[in-house]
């Protein structure tokens, strides 16, 4: 049903779809995880036809975009992806088109995820004794979640015994409640998140992951419709 789903209203590019984009090109799988920038596991995972999830919405795009170009030459990128997002309900208006205004609440808001070395020691700690530690006993790295300007929004915690993934806000600057989560790995895959506030300034973004912080790259707030 959910492959039917994307089938029917065209969001994703179905298994078939991708492996015989790829045939077309003749291009391997190592070749074509290249040139679209994932890796040769999660394109062999896309072409599954039992795959437990599609592509990430990144990658979609640049697979759409590869099969365009290959039909009709020269591609429109801007009027490529209002078109694409107009398939997901969201109406984007350009400035300079005649439009009014952009709506605000249109835009899919990317949040991005970097590991860090976040300095740990306790405060009675005298500097001649810090002195004789190394740089590893001193420091551990953390994933913080920034927005795409470099504004710091908090940074990720598992808790192993649940596997719920969760970030800890710096400061509230974001009501979460307006938006659906959408996770993208290092490797590519996309992973619904949860949002859910689980106490002050801290909110529920991924329930009983296999997942691990630093496999972390994007989270993508998208908008709730109505």
């Amino acid at each position: 049903m959910f492959e039917q789903g994307l089938a029917e209203n065209k969001l994703y590019l179905l298994p078939e779809d991708i492996a015989n984009l790829r045939q077309w090109l003749g291009l391997s799988m190592e070749q074509f995880a290249l040139l679209i920038g994932c890796t040769r596991q999660s394109l062999y995972n896309w072409e599954k036809t039992n795959r437990a999830r599609p592509q990430s919405r990144t990658i979609d795009l640049m697979m759409k975009l590869v099969a365009r170009s290959r039909t009709e030459g020269k591609v429109d990128v801007i009027d490529f992806l209002v078109e694409e997002a107009q398939k997901l309900g969201i109406v984007i208006k350009l400035n300079g088109t005649g439009s009014e205004e952009i709506p605000s609440l249109s835009e899919v808001l990317i949040l991005e995820a970097k590991q860090i070395i976040e300095q740990s020691r306790a405060a009675s700690q005298p500097e001649e004794t810090l002195a004789y530690k190394t740089q590893s006993q001193l420091s551990e790295p953390i994933t913080i979640i920034k927005t795409e300007d470099g504004k710091r929004i908090g940074k990720l915690t598992l808790d192993y015994a649940t596997g719920n993934m969760v970030l800890e806000l710096d400061q509230d600057v974001l009501d979460f409640s307006i938006y659906e989560a959408e996770v993208i790995t290092i490797t590519g895959e996309n992973v619904k998140g949860v949002l859910e506030q689980v106490e002050k300034g801290k909110i529920l973004l991924l329930k009983e992951t296999e997942y691990r912080t630093k496999e972390i790259k994007e989270v993508h707030l998208i908008p709730k419709s109505g």
